[in-house]
């Protein structure tokens, strides 16, 4: 039987024990431990939970492609949010070239840091609008 990879994105006992593990240290080993100084003067409660939340959003960037310290420093990080979100919700609707544009916006913001101007926002919403126009007929055509 072939030994089975764990997925680290799903892998739960990374996050648990790496809590536990915490819990188990003095309040101020823990918070020294810590390069964000947000998490200066929480509770032992608060800190696990700030714990969880960051390691949670670590696999939520690593599984979106992302590196972490690209999302944390980004200046425009509602724009890569919400770019991040039109491929997740209508990714498969779209046609090659809006891909295409969506490609081009994903550059201009993730990579050379750029904000979404009014522009790009109702570009998306008309191309969001004729991709959802299609599948309905798509899916009407397939149903009579």
């Amino acid at each position: 039987m072939a030994h089975m990879k764990r997925d680290p994105i799903n892998d739960w006992s990374k996050t648990i024990s790496t809590t536990i593990r915490m819990s188990k240290q003095a309040p101020i080993k823990r918070q020294k431990a810590f390069k964000y100084s947000v998490h200066k003067g929480l509770s032992d409660k608060q800190l696990r939970e700030s714990v969880e939340q960051e390691q949670l959003i670590g696999y939520w960037i690593r599984d979106k492609g992302m590196k972490h310290a690209d999302f944390v420093g980004h200046p425009y990080i509602d724009d890569v949010i919400m770019l991040i979100n039109i491929r997740d919700s209508v990714w498969n609707m779209l046609n090659k070239s809006e891909q295409a544009v969506w490609g081009a916006y994903w550059n201009q913001v993730y990579h050379k840091r750029h904000k979404l101007k009014n522009k790009a926002l109702i570009k998306f919403e008309k191309i969001i609008s004729q991709a959802l126009a299609r599948h309905k007929i798509q899916a009407l055509r397939q149903n009579p």
